[in-house]
């Protein structure tokens, strides 16, 4: 059977649903499905049956930041938090970490599994590090990607060599990466653009590589092998 894989959903409004809505983009059921495996959509049940259920996690991105609480600082930028959201994902990771089941996060995702590891956050790359490049395309004149180094001997530099080009689209990124996590890649600026386990098969990327495969890449490169390399950790 292929690897079952839950993804994160995300919260939303609905003027025909009194109880609100799950949300998910479909690009990550779709990467999901292109590399082999299985996507079920969490939906609010108990994180310890869905470390039972999936063989893996794919925690998605959102446009609500994670409470700076979470990792004891006080709020510099951080925008739309949501403590459920905060809560049920923090139960996912800790439910998964305990099962030794792969994690891979993407963009939010990335800094979840920060935080969830003791890590912490730029709250918003603009105001702390104004010299820095602003990595939210909706502020980008010219394009919307940018180079990405890669650190020798990590899981991408496996994958796709020493640089790549990735879209960008956020305004926080990873400070502290966390308990045992190393940083994988980072933009020609210093921001932190991937990180991974030293010895277990978690890891997440700042950008999205859901919108880098098939004719969503364009002009970058196809971002199928990262999650063939989830799915395939996920069949161990």
């Amino acid at each position: 059977m292929k690897p079952v894989i839950l993804i994160t959903h995300k919260f939303g409004e609905s003027d025909f649903s009194v109880g609100g809505l799950y949300r998910c983009q479909s690009n990550y059921c779709r990467a999901v499905i292109a590399a082999g495996g299985i996507p079920v959509i969490s939906a609010g049940a108990d994180a310890e049956d869905y470390a039972a259920l999936a063989d893996g996690i794919l925690f998605t991105g959102s446009n609500c930041d994670i409470d700076p609480a979470c990792y004891d600082q006080e709020n510099r930028g951080s925008v739309d938090c949501d403590p459920a959201l905060d809560a049920m994902e923090l139960k996912l990771f800790d439910a998964f970490y305990r099962a030794g089941k792969p994690i891979f996060g993407i963009c939010r995702g990335i800094q979840l599994i920060s935080v969830a590891l003791g890590g912490s956050l730029v709250q918003d790359i603009p105001q702390e590090i104004p010299d820095l490049s602003c990595h939210d395309a909706i502020y980008q004149k010219e394009s919307d990607h940018h180079p990405v180094s890669v650190t020798v001997g990590t899981r991408l530099h496996s994958l796709f060599g020493k640089a790549i080009s990735t879209n960008s689209f956020h305004h926080q990124s990873v400070k502290d990466p966390g308990r045992d996590m190393l940083v994988s890649a980072l933009s020609a600026d210093g921001v932190i653009e991937a990180i991974e386990h030293k010895s277990l098969p978690i890891f997440g990327v700042q950008w999205h590589p859901e919108r880098m495969i098939g004719e969503e890449c364009e002009h970058l490169p196809n971002m199928l092998p990262l999650f063939r390399h989830f799915i395939d950790l996920c069949r161990k």
